[in-house]
């Protein structure tokens, strides 16, 4: 954690960067640097001298470069320019890069929004701008993510943009090529930038002053270590740039691997828009690091701690009392979609903790102790040619109910239920995964039951669902079916249901330019967002709002984890007999009770409206009191 206080900076400077010091004591506050920005372009136009004078300072001078010329582009909320006046803990990043420039490699292990990529891009263009023939690389995990037209996530839209915003006797005669390459030439100076997707043989064959690799964690999964090998020969400085994602990738080996690598660290604790009130937990309650330097802590987030720690409980965040937090810190944590994994991976660098139960255990346990229950009853399903269900007392069957049956011997429910299913190949092995049905009642969020077996395949199955369908059907109407319908089971799954006429499903959505639309495509595709699935499920669970009683339910929670990527897995899914298991889908429980959830969701219980009452001595309250005295008709 740093503080950088003037006198420390200047310190730092040493005296290399003349000009950068005096902008940081006079104009380093936004306004006056835009006004002195104004004065020297203005003065530059019409004095020769002076404007020599600028070009040289920025030349020798980088973060005078940086605070006096360059821009940044920031869309959030609404886009914006903003003047590139480093933040104080940019200032030695800045300077490490510019000690190593095109003599050594640099390691940047960053948060998420610290502004590297910037930095690196921009110390580039000053070299394209004043060193003859100099010769830039860029990289990232596509050739999208590096060069698109109009797009600003690119990095050479940023370069083009930056390259724009300096003044016109600043820019020098220029070509950029777009498609096959992607190159900005100096045609004054002949020196260069170019993009390239990261690929096996990045770099071969040509020569770099310095490689930029942005996000290099997510590089492809072995042609990381291969672009490593492949532009060692090729230039003596690469900055390599990335968040985390996992302990796979050849960015965690290096960042990790003990060696003289300089290695440069920009972490959000030491950002000052985002450190304020920066404080830790003292028996579970806020208090403050240091009032003086970051100031004192929020007082309306200090009022809301009782509602904001339960919130935080019931996404899955537990802290130990050395965690630094803000409110900054916080409000990322509460936002829809991020998870104690997103955060580990996008803010603390921490590649650790991207890999790590996806459910609690300490959470699991507690839950369970409190909500696991013994079934009802299990019981054997017998199918007729009509789909009709039949329940068999049966100690092994593969149907557990948390529920009584009637006269009829259905289950006695009193309100609607959804369904949602995983289904597996059916080959019965003792490592392949089971087919299941969750049954979820859609009022309270009560697991009703499961039906969980290995011996059914895809077709078999749908008829199970379309019996127990008619065994659970309320109003007339079969309960709303979600199932996962990634790859070949849960296609024939579909194919089945479909053909007898099962058609009271789940449509998936999709996103596109009007918004959140629905598909006409059926079930749900969880493997393209697992973890959001599983995310939605892990929430309501925490809070309550899904209550599990299936003892195996809770121990196969556990069993999903975060892999060497990132990403979510089930624990079996690299043994599992089962080939259309294996790396892909794993039917489970928790995938059952994840896309049941989320037919609860789209589906939900409409309740009845309270009648107003109006207030004693309205208009509508005398006139409701006119109508109860009006004698009744003799007619009606």
């Amino acid at each position: 954690m740093q503080n950088q206080s003037n006198e420390a900076i200047i310190a730092l400077l040493d005296g290399r960067y003349p000009a950068f010091e005096k902008f940081w004591l006079n104009w380093r506050d936004p306004a006056d640097n835009l006004r002195k920005r104004l004065e020297m372009r203005q003065r530059a136009v019409t004095d020769g001298g002076y404007r020599r004078e600028l070009l040289h300072l920025c030349e020798m001078d980088t973060l005078f470069f940086f605070s006096a010329f360059c821009w940044l582009f920031e869309p959030r909320p609404t886009p914006k320019v903003l003047p590139f006046i480093p933040w104080p803990h940019q200032i030695p990043a800045i300077i490490t890069m510019d000690e190593n420039w095109g003599s050594s490699d640099v390691l940047w292990d960053k948060s998420r929004g610290e502004g590297a990529t910037w930095m690196v891009l921009t110390r580039m263009l000053k070299d394209w701008l004043f060193v003859p023939l100099f010769a830039g690389g860029l990289a990232s995990r596509n050739i999208q993510s590096v060069d698109r037209k109009d797009d600003p996530d690119c990095l050479m839209w940023k370069l083009d943009w930056q390259l724009g915003h300096l003044p016109k006797w600043m820019q020098p005669r220029a070509r950029r090529v777009f498609g096959d390459e992607h190159l900005m030439v100096n045609q004054e100076n002949l020196a260069t930038l170019a993009g390239y997707a990261a690929t096996e043989d990045l770099g071969t064959g040509g020569r770099k002053s310095v490689w930029l690799w942005d996000e290099m964690s997510k590089f492809p999964v072995g042609k990381d270590t291969d672009a490593l090998n492949s532009t060692e020969p090729t230039t003596n400085c690469r900055m390599m740039v990335s968040t985390h994602k996992g302990t796979r990738c050849e960015y965690y080996r290096i960042i990790r691997r003990e060696s003289d690598t300089p290695k440069i660290i920009l972490d959000w604790v030491d950002n000052p828009t985002r450190n304020k009130g920066l404080f830790r937990l003292a028996k579970g309650l806020p208090v403050v690091v240091d009032s003086d330097v970051y100031g004192p802590v929020p007082a309306d987030l200090l009022e809301d701690w009782e509602k904001i720690s339960q919130d935080l409980w019931d996404r899955g965040y537990e802290w130990n009392e050395e965690k630094l937090l803000s409110q900054w810190y916080i409000e990322r944590c509460l936002r829809d979609g991020m998870t104690p994994h997103g955060m580990a991976q996008e803010y603390d660098r921490n590649p650790e903790g991207t890999e790590h139960q996806f459910f609690s255990d300490a959470r699991v346990r507690k839950i369970k102790s409190q909500s696991e229950y013994t079934p009802f009853g299990r019981y054997a399903l017998e199918v007729d040619a009509d789909f009709q269900g039949r329940l068999i007392d049966n100690p092994k069957g593969p149907l557990r109910l948390w529920c009584e049956l009637d006269y009829r011997g259905r289950p006695a429910i009193n309100n609607p239920v959804v369904f949602g299913c995983d289904i597996s190949q059916g080959t019965a092995g003792d490592m392949s995964s089971n087919s299941v049905c969750a049954i979820i009642d859609k009022v309270t969020g009560e697991q009703i039951g499961e039906y969980v077996t290995k011996e059914e395949d895809p077709g078999e199955f749908g008829e199970t669902v379309m019996a127990l369908g008619n065994l659970f059907e309320k109003h007339e109407r079969r309960p709303f079916l979600n199932w996962e319908h990634d790859g070949a089971v849960g296609k024939r799954f579909w194919k089945k249901i479909n053909e007898i006429h099962y058609a009271h499903i789940f449509m998936r959505y999709k996103e596109d330019r009007r918004g959140r639309q629905k598909s006409r495509q059926p079930g749900t595709l969880s493997q393209t967002s697992k973890e959001n699935t599983l995310s939605e499920l892990r929430t309501a669970y925490y809070k309550g709002d899904f209550v599990l009683r299936s003892s195996e339910g809770h121990e196969e929670l556990l069993r999903f984890i975060y892999d060497e990527s990132g990403n979510v897995i089930h624990s079996d899914e690299k043994t599992t007999e089962d080939l259309t298991a294996r790396g892909k889908s794993h039917g489970d429980r928790p995938i059952a009770y994840a896309v049941a959830w989320l037919a609860v969701q789209d589906r939900p219980n409409k309740q009845k409206k309270q009648e107003k009452v109006a207030p004693k001595g309205s208009v509508a309250y005398r006139s409701n009191q006119r109508k109860k005295k009006k004698p009744k008709s003799l007619w009606a």
